[in-house]
């Protein structure tokens, strides 16, 4: 724009000239919607799903994967040029392509309301908590769209009053559907204000056994009394099978609940993971915070002596032991308590620092304490935000680290989403080698 602020035009692709009318400003930057394509991208496509304007969660199902694979790196080359002002010292390399484009996602949440023409559940249209109300959704595990599916024929009969989140009244707040792509396991989890009645949860029962060979593994209600956005809860009640989903990933096996931190597709979470693992080298012990349930954790351990994983979830502590176990590593000591904390009491220094943190990245205690008490020769950065990447690894260089390289994942295809590691090595290796 004419006065230097950034331009997001909704819809628009790389190498178009459009016309567009101005939506939103802010102090920052604009939104504007197109009204017209002078000229159009030769890799713009016509999106599959008949809901892509209505819902808006895959906002670049018009490009043609390769274009989308390049919109991603573009994405990240922005966000390190203009928040870091760095370049990686063997560059930006191209966004690694998911296995499968479509069909992927290995979980899924659905808002239920109510409504004149009875109970609904979709995806919320971009922008609002108003309901489209979908059928299908071609990046969904068919496991997944399957049950989403028979979901709907039997919401009338769950004897569940939909969620109204203005009154805070009702009981059925969301469906949220997992499944293990390597294994076929499937975990439905009905999140509820209260814990329902038992002729209600008598009646779920019924009515999901009564899918015969495409019930789920495992069926559960998840308890959510707050008056937020937060999908889920931490109280969880099994009411028929298992309430974990099984999942492997190369020769490991994983077990995760309703709450825990998954990677939506497994089938790019094994190149990202071992790709990390070999970003992270081999040594005598390394430090991993944000570990999750530990999935990250297993592909750095044939390589370490000794290994810290921190998380805070509750649960993280004793799921990444039986992890480990399950697995046959002895060299995994977990800690349960926020890297934040952690860090202000850890007595050991470590050869490689491991992180994963959210999308608001690394706390400042955390890059501090790094930095100048853990004093690693190597850090690996795995991270799901360009922006809160870029602002850590400017920091992280100011205090003696060099990004090395950077490899973005195309962890979330037909979306804006990029999946990234960062390495970055401290100069005093450097300088001593």
């Amino acid at each position: 724009m004419p006065n230097g602020k950034v331009l997001f035009v909704a819809g628009g692709l790389p190498e178009e000239e459009l016309e567009v009318v101005l939506l939103r400003e802010s102090r920052d930057y604009a939104v504007a919607g197109i009204e017209n394509i002078i000229t159009k991208n030769r890799r713009r496509v016509s999106p599959i799903c008949p809901w892509h304007h209505a819902c808006g969660g895959c906002r670049l199902q018009h490009a043609a994967y390769e274009l989308q694979l390049d919109v991603k790196k573009r994405i990240v080359q922005d966000a390190l040029g203009r928040i870091a002002k760095l370049e990686p010292v063997c560059g930006i390399d191209e966004c690694v392509p998911s296995p499968r484009a479509w069909n992927y996602r290995n979980k899924a949440s659905f808002p239920v309301r109510g409504g004149v023409s009875g109970m609904r559940m979709g995806f919320y249209k971009e922008g609002t908590h108003d309901l489209a109300p979908i059928d299908a959704c071609p990046v969904m595990e068919k496991k997944i769209e399957t049950l989403f599916r028979q979901i709907l024929d039997i919401l009338p009969e769950m004897l569940l009053p939909p969620y109204d989140e203005k009154n805070h009244s009702g009981l059925l707040r969301h469906i949220v559907l997992r499944s293990g792509s390597f294994t076929g396991d499937s975990l439905v989890g009905l999140v509820c204000r209260e814990f329902p009645a038992t002729k209600a949860v008598d009646r779920i029962r019924d009515l999901f056994h009564a899918m015969g060979n495409n019930a789920p593994r495992g069926l559960c209600i998840n308890r959510n009394r707050e008056k937020s956005n937060v999908i889920l809860g931490s109280d969880v009640s099994g009411i028929s099978g298992e309430i974990t989903v099984r999942e492997r990933l190369d020769p490991y096996l994983f077990r995760y609940g309703l709450t825990d931190f998954f990677q939506v597709n497994s089938f790019q979470a094994k190149r990202l993971y071992a790709y990390a693992a070999e970003q992270a080298g081999t040594g005598g012990s390394l430090l991993e915070l944000y570990a999750g349930i530990g999935t990250l954790t297993m592909y750095l351990a044939p390589a370490y002596r000794r290994i810290t994983a921190v998380e805070e979830w509750p649960t993280a502590g004793k799921t990444i032991a039986a992890t480990s176990s399950v697995n046959r590593f002895s060299n995994i000591a977990s800690i349960v308590g926020s890297a934040e904390n952690v860090l202000r009491e850890l007595p050991d220094r470590y050869e490689t620092v491991v992180v994963d943190p959210p999308r608001t990245g690394c706390d400042r205690s955390v890059r501090e304490a790094i930095a100048n008490v853990v004093t690693p020769q190597r850090i690996v950065y795995v991270s799901c935000n360009p922006a809160t990447l870029s602002r850590d690894v400017r920091i992280l260089h100011e205090k003696g680290f060099v990004l090395e390289r950077l490899r973005p994942f195309d962890m979330f295809p037909q979306t804006m989403h990029v999946e990234c590691v960062a390495t970055l090595v401290s100069d005093r290796g450097i300088k001593s080698s």
